[in-house]
C-alpha cells in the first residue's frame, strides 16, 4: 500500500492521454496566469495516485529548469 510516507513510485500503466490532458491544463495555467481547478477521481487501484506523482514530477522538474534558466 502506498502511503504519503513511501518513497515507492506508483506504476502509471495506459494513462498517456490523461497525463497529456494534465500537463496542457498545467501549460495553460502558466501561460494565462489564471486558475484552473482539476479532479481527479475513480474507483480504488485505477492509478490516480500516479497520475498524479507523474504531474507534479513532471512539472516540478520543468519549473525547477526554468528557474535556474
Amino acid at each position: 500500500m502506498l502511503t504519503q510516507m513511501s518513497n515507492e513510485k506508483p506504476p502509471l500503466i495506459n494513462r498517456e492521454s490523461e497525463l497529456k490532458r494534465m500537463e496542457q491544463l498545467f501549460g495553460s495555467v502558466i501561460a494565462l496566469k489564471t486558475p484552473k481547478f482539476l479532479l481527479i477521481e475513480g474507483d480504488y487501484g485505477l492509478g490516480k495516485t500516479a497520475l498524479e506523482y507523474e504531474v507534479v514530477k513532471t512539472e516540478s522538474l520543468l519549473s525547477l529548469a526554468k528557474l535556474s534558466a
